[in-house]
This record gives structure tokens, C-alpha cells and sequence, in this order.
């Protein structure tokens, strides 16, 4: 049981959640920027992602 616990917790600190981290911190770093550059730094961030792991969107039905 421990080792389910453990792989699950492997892919819960997936790449993308991961990512998602980074931008949390980087949100709360960045919160006395404008509303406007916030929204524009993220969307950037997004689509990066997008670009650079969209295979792992295909991967995602295989856990």
C-alpha cells in the first residue's frame, strides 16, 4: 500500500504540477504588477507550456 501511495504521489509532482507551483510563486511575487502585465505574463507561460509538453496531454488517459 505504501508504494501506491508514493507512485501516486510521483505523478501528482508531475511536470505540469509542478509548473503550476512555479506560477503560483511567481504570481504572488509578481502581485504588485499591474492586473494587465499579470494576465499577459501568464498567458505567455501558458502557451509556452502548451508548446513544450503538449505530449503530455496525450499521455494523460494512460494512469
Amino acid at each position: 500500500m505504501p508504494s501506491l501511495t508514493i507512485n501516486a504521489f510521483m505523478r501528482a509532482m508531475s511536470w505540469p504540477t509542478f509548473s503550476l507551483m512555479k506560477c503560483q510563486l511567481d504570481r504572488e511575487a509578481m502581485s504588485n504588477i499591474s492586473s494587465k502585465e499579470t494576465i499577459d505574463y501568464f498567458e505567455k507561460q501558458r502557451s509556452q507550456l502548451n508548446r513544450e509538453h503538449g505530449s503530455l496531454n496525450k499521455q494523460r488517459g494512460k494512469w
